[in-house]
C-alpha cells in the first residue's frame, strides 16, 4: 500500500463486508455475548497494526507512542492509550487474519 489512507480504505471495505457475517457466526455459536462499540473501530485497529509492520519501527510500543500518538492523531482522532490498544489487539485477530488471507487471493 502506498499511503495510510489507501490502506485504511482497503481494510475498511473488507471489514464492512466481512464483519457482519463473522459477528453473526459468533452470535449463533454463542462465542460472543455483547456487542459494544469502542472508541476505535476494528478497521482502525487493523490499519494501525498493518501500518506498524510496513514501518521502520522495531517495536510496537515505540511506534504507537512516538509515531501514532504524535503524528497520526489527526487520522485517528479517538486514539486510546498504548495499554488499552494492546488489550484491543487480540479482538481483531480473526478479521486481520481473514483480511491478510484475502490479499493472497
Amino acid at each position: 500500500m502506498e499511503s495510510l489512507l489507501e490502506l485504511f480504505v482497503s481494510v475498511d471495505d473488507f471489514c464492512q463486508a466481512f464483519l457482519p457475517i463473522w459477528e453473526q457466526t459468533l452470535l449463533t455459536e454463542g462465542s460472543k455475548k455483547r456487542r459494544r462499540a469502542g472508541q476505535l473501530s476494528v478497521s482502525e485497529i487493523m490499519t494501525i497494526i498493518i501500518h506498524f509492520h510496513q514501518s521502520h519501527y522495531r517495536d510496537f510500543k515505540t511506534y504507537y507512542t512516538d509515531h501514532v500518538c504524535q503524528h497520526l492523531r489527526g487520522e485517528f482522532p479517538n486514539l486510546v492509550s498504548y495499554e488499552r490498544f494492546v488489550i484491543l489487539m487480540p479482538s481483531v485477530l480473526g478479521p486481520l487474519s481473514a483480511y491478510l488471507k484475502s490479499l493472497y487471493g
